[in-house]
């Protein structure tokens, strides 16, 4: 996840080529077997 927020702190984005509308966020996932959690990281300016 670090390098999703440091990423978009720097100014970049478009991550997943236009499949959220949002180019200036991600959606990670954390890859825990037993307690799935997923997390929307966006720019607020």
């Amino acid at each position: 996840m670090c390098e999703f927020v440091e990423a978009l702190a720097k100014g970049e984005g478009n991550f997943y080529d236009g499949w959220i509308k949002n180019p200036m966020s991600a959606m990670i996932s954390c890859n825990d077997g037993f307690r799935p959690f997923s997390f929307y990281i966006e720019v607020i300016e």
